[in-house]
């Protein structure tokens, strides 16, 4: 009679869910396996007692039975977290975690362009410093076939400050990187980047330094000498056509652009005067009361970090003969002159070599310094492409309000493929391409990974930031057996 009651039951609900099976197919109720068809059978299965560990993922009853029989899972449902921003990764583009570290962020915390900009800046562990400085990125640009720089000659600097400073090499042929923490320290000290002491001899000496320079030209001297004699190409043409630029600065500061052997326009350096020197006494006329020995000057700007109440002054005011040099390159000015002009073009080039500039990360402190000489371009025309996961998200000009010349559609698309062939090659998650308009086709001057930004020209950034925030919350969630990222 039980029994009978079972088969009855079983009966009824079969009737219930037949639309949902086939001839032929199986469903599982409380143990029990039913066959659906015309001669539907029941078979109970035994030790029941032995699936008590189990106990709690089985539940029984007539209507849990009616609920659950089947269920269709709605797109919400079938959706992996932040999988969507797989739609916008180039196939083409591969995250290289070798030269960046940004995987190692708090990605659960990143949110917005803010959040994400936050993480950016306190990034420490990628080596973000080398593809700061322009003669690593020409050799890497000219080793992965990219149209990069178009440099026609460039040095590191020689000086003996330069050689004991904490530099971050990415080529051990050039030197050796210390430890990071000893980086770190250096980055965060108040007056450390500088050469304080090699900057008060040249201003001390210029006059001397000059003579020196004009009896015994340097490299960079006889460089200049042959550009403006015979060319970039040696063969006469365009003879006094180049640009002089330091490697570790952006492109605007202590820029020589030079045309036909003079200058096209002022040699800036606003941005450079606001340098502040900390000042140890009042008098200048002692020296500030510095030691005249250069290493414990170095030792004792060193005691002063970390002070607050430290006295500064203006850099050009401290060094008011270095304000001079630079005085003498504005707009007009002759560059192809004779030796006493290259020997004061080589001193401006070393003093950029001593320095770092706030405008810049204080990462820039520990890029190797040194000197480049460019091909003068024959357009006025930057665009900066930002990128991310290896597409081309927007750009803007570096004219913005100040030029009507810019790129034509053509133009605009190739420079929008030069910027995703350089993010394919570096396997970074974003950057910006500066590309400019070269002697042959677009070129990238620079590629930056913590742009500055304003209301402007952060907008590529902030309309497309969440696919690279959630493309990295989906690895991490692929990744880790803890909570996910929301």
């Amino acid at each position: 009679m039980c029994g009978m009651r079972v088969q009855g039951l079983a009966a009824f609900i079969l009737t219930l869910i037949h639309f949902n099976t086939v001839n032929g197919g199986r469903l599982v109720f409380d143990g029990m396996q039913v066959h659906d068809g015309a001669e539907a059978v029941l078979e109970e299965k035994q030790d029941d007692v032995a699936r008590d560990p189990v106990s709690k993922l089985v539940e029984r009853g007539f209507f849990h039975a009616m609920k659950n029989a089947y269920h269709v899972r709605n797109d919400r449902k079938l959706a992996i977290p932040h999988a969507w921003a797989l739609q916008y990764v180039n196939p083409k583009w591969t995250f290289n975690k070798d030269y960046w570290k940004s995987y190692k962020y708090d990605w659960c915390s990143i949110h917005d362009f803010d959040t994400w900009r936050a993480a950016t800046k306190k990034d420490t562990e990628t080596d973000m410093s080398k593809w700061n400085d322009k003669i690593w990125l020409l050799n890497w640009f000219r080793s992965h076939n990219l149209s990069g720089p178009e440099v026609v000659w460039y040095k590191y600097s020689n000086s003996t400050w330069h050689s004991q400073q904490p530099l971050r090499w990415a080529d051990p042929a050039f030197g050796i990187s210390p430890p990071m923490e000893t980086q770190l320290l250096y980055i965060k000290g108040d007056f450390t980047g500088v050469d304080w002491a090699g900057i008060r001899d040249l201003d001390s000496n210029y006059a001397s330094k000059i003579q020196a320079l004009q009896e015994a030209p340097s490299q960079l001297m006889v460089t200049l000498h042959n550009l403006c004699e015979k060319g970039v190409k040696g063969n006469g043409i365009n003879k006094g056509d180049f640009v002089i630029k330091a490697s570790h600065l952006s492109e605007s500061q202590g820029v020589f652009v030079v045309k036909a052997g003079k200058l096209v326009k002022d040699v800036r350096d606003d941005v450079i005067r606001t340098i502040k020197f900390p000042v140890k006494s009042p008098k200048k006329e002692d020296g500030y009361g510095y030691s005249k020995d250069a290493e414990t000057m170095q030792n004792e700007i060193k005691q002063m970090e970390g002070k607050s109440n430290v006295k500064t002054e203006e850099i050009f005011k401290a060094f008011p003969n270095i304000a001079a040099l630079f005085a003498q390159f504005k707009k007009g000015a002759v560059v192809c002159g004779g030796a006493e002009t290259r020997a004061k073009a080589h001193l401006v080039m070393e003093f950029q070599e001593m320095i770092w500039v706030t405008w810049e990360s204080a990462r820039s402190k520990i890029i190797p310094r040194g000197t480049l000489i460019e091909k003068i371009r024959q357009y006025d025309v930057e665009i900066k492409v930002s990128v991310g996961l290896g597409i081309p998200w927007g750009f803007y000009y570096n004219s913005i309000g100040s030029s009507i010349t810019m790129l034509s559609d053509e133009g605009k698309h190739k420079a929008y493929e030069l910027a995703e062939a350089a993010a394919i090659q570096a396997g970074v998650d974003f950057c910006r391409a500066d590309i400019v308009v070269g002697e042959e086709g677009l070129v990238i001057s620079e590629l930056t990974l913590v742009p500055g930004l304003n209301g402007i020209t952060k907008k590529p950034v902030v309309n497309h930031i969440k696919k690279v925030i959630s493309w990295h919350k989906y690895n991490y969630n692929r990744q880790t057996d803890s909570a996910k990222c929301q």
